[in-house]
Formats: C-alpha cells, structure tokens, sequence
C-alpha cells in the first residue's frame, strides 16, 4: 500500500514565471558588449596591445513584437530575429537568428 498522501504521489510540475504574450508591445534595454579576447590568442599576436583596444559598450532599445520576433535599432544598424523562453521555470531569454542590418529604413 501507498501511505503517502495523494499530494506527495503527484508529480509537482514548474510553473512558468513568464510567457511570451508578456513581451509583446513592450520596450526594453539592450546593452551590448564586446567578447573577452582569449588570452593565449593575445600572447602569440604580436601586434596586439591591450591597453589600445576599444571598449565599444552600446545601450539600445529593444522592442518586443506579437509575432515572437523582436528588433534593436541602434546607431545606423538594424537587429532583427526571434526569441523564446528556456529553463524549467522560463526564466531566460533566448534569440535566435539575429539579422543585422546596416543603413536599412529608420521609421518610428
């Protein structure tokens, strides 16, 4: 016999901490930052110099869209793509083949 109550028995599934409908119609911020250059890659190159590289950091608004697609429009580029949802509990963000665009139509 089964002595545990029928709470126990039952498996307990995740709950969704946010849905794709939440995103939609909302606007968000979007900071890009450049990759870590690899440190034996540095080594061996000769001509690079840590202390002259630029740290191109950009802020840009991210618009979320009712077709699970989003797009970034930054300075003179354009992103585009899909997101989604990952994790048991759906709690991180996922894009997908992001499109960049460069001198595309800026309308607002």
């Amino acid at each position: 016999m089964n002595a545990r109550l029928k709470s126990e028995r039952e498996e307990k599934k995740s709950v969704a901490k946010y849905h794709k409908k939440d995103f939609y119609g909302r606007r968000f911020y979007f900071t890009a930052t450049p990759h870590p250059v690899h440190q034996g890659y540095a080594e061996k190159d000769k001509r690079y110099d840590e202390s002259k590289v630029l740290h191109n950091i950009q802020v840009h608004t991210i618009d979320f869209h009712k077709n699970n697609t989003f797009s970034v429009i930054g300075t003179e580029k354009i992103l585009r793509g899909r997101y989604g949802l990952a994790g048991e509990e759906r709690d991180r963000l996922w894009f997908q083949e992001v499109f960049l665009f460069g001198f595309g139509r800026l309308t607002n």
